[in-house]
């Protein structure tokens, strides 16, 4: 980040978050933090830097920074922000004001609400108006495998929700999935097919335990787990005699085919299935076997 930082000299920069993505690379949160703030060192006296209020290491990203340091989150008063939330819509995204003018974010989750929060603070800064950043936010697209949400058709002819959250995942993306489905109401059940999180390193078997402590207090029917790393929720999971989960220790196309057969065997009209973990778990594969 440094290095591109460098060569890029920006005038504006925003944070989301420091989470643990890379965190086997990086070895802490801390180095993750020191390593992210490298993007505020080039912008100038005229520029801003943009950091969420919520997060525990604002203010030490924000130290030594030349240009005008903006705070954005749920936390941060209407007077300041200009955003009012409005109303959450579950799968369907989140509803909110930018200075009077209703904006409905396609996206789903507290997470991407943030985020939001984040690029009005932005545009608002840049002095783009409430109509532009209104459009902008409502052509919002969903990215390939990241927390995708839609109506699909299984094989067994039962009308279900897919929440596809394949590309990456860490403990905190992994968290707020879960989080974020299980505080959806009104629907049917909800089913979770959880697999590795790679590139965690000496962390790796602390962080699956932790998504076990995750799911005894989330709202899911079954969750069925996927690879050697899992094997850290699953025990957790026994010690809480928590029976409702199936384990797979490898995503071989055996496994896949299997856990298919049991998803379309269990689901129902209106019920939930999310799919999330490392890229390379292929997760997605299950999808092409379940779905018509």
């Amino acid at each position: 980040i440094g290095e591109i930082s460098k060569v890029l000299k920006s005038k504006y920069g925003i944070i989301t978050n420091i989470g643990t993505a890379h965190i086997g690379i990086l070895g802490s949160r801390k180095n993750i933090a020191i390593e992210k703030r490298k993007s505020f060192n080039y912008i100038p006296k005229d520029g801003a830097a943009f950091v969420p209020f919520e997060d525990d290491f604002a203010s030490f990203c924000l130290k030594g920074v030349k240009g005008k340091k903006v705070l954005f989150g749920k936390s941060v008063d209407e007077k300041t922000s200009g955003v009012k939330f409005i109303k959450n819509n579950g799968l369907k995204g989140i509803t909110f004001s930018v200075d009077g003018l209703e904006v409905n974010l396609p996206l789903s989750g507290d997470h991407n609400f943030v985020n939001a929060l984040g690029v009005v603070a932005l545009a608002k800064e840049c002095g783009i108006e409430k109509e532009f950043i209104k459009k902008g936010l409502e052509g919002m697209a969903k990215l390939s495998g990241r927390m995708e949400i839609e109506d699909a058709v299984l094989k067994s002819g039962a009308k279900v929700t897919l929440v596809k959250d394949c590309y990456n995942a860490n403990p905190d993306s992994m968290t707020k999935v879960i989080e974020f489905v299980s505080d959806v109401k009104e629907t049917g059940k909800k089913y979770f097919v959880l697999a590795d999180m790679l590139e965690l390193g000496e962390k790796s078997k602390e962080a699956h335990a932790g998504i076990g402590s995750v799911l005894l207090n989330s709202d899911f029917t079954k969750v069925i787990l996927v690879g050697k790393e899992m094997n850290a929720c699953v025990q957790v999971l026994k010690e809480n005699n928590i029976t409702a989960y199936e384990y797979y220790e490898t995503n071989s196309r055996e496994n896949f085919t299997q856990i298919a057969r049991n998803l379309t065997k269990l689901c129902q009209n209106g019920d939930v299935i999310v799919f999330k973990g490392s890229h390379s778990m292929a997760l997605e594969n299950i999808i092409g076997e379940v779905t018509k």
